[in-house]
């Protein structure tokens, strides 16, 4: 599996009046970034899991959330290099 950097977005909201967050233009989604190891990719989701070899502590992001995908370089060590996720 290979580790990742994925950049996304997610809602932001705020209880009350807040008139100025919108003539000021500060509504916009919060930009959050997420490391681990790419575990799945599909048309509609990407899962990462921050274990390997093996599959522990899973997040699944919709594509829609995600900004960008970095694939990161890491030396790692050769029995996690060899490792496959299961399908």
């Amino acid at each position: 599996m290979r580790l990742v950097l994925i950049k996304w977005r997610d809602i932001t909201s705020w209880s009350g009046w807040h008139d100025e967050l919108l003539k000021e233009e500060r509504d916009e989604p919060e930009v959050f970034y997420t490391v681990g190891f790419l575990a799945r990719k599909t048309k509609d989701k990407v899962t990462i899991c921050d274990s390997n070899p093996g599959i522990g502590n899973v997040t699944v992001f919709p594509i829609g959330c995600i900004d960008s995908i970095e694939y990161l370089s890491v030396d790692l060590p050769p029995e996690v290099r060899k490792y496959k996720a299961p399908k």
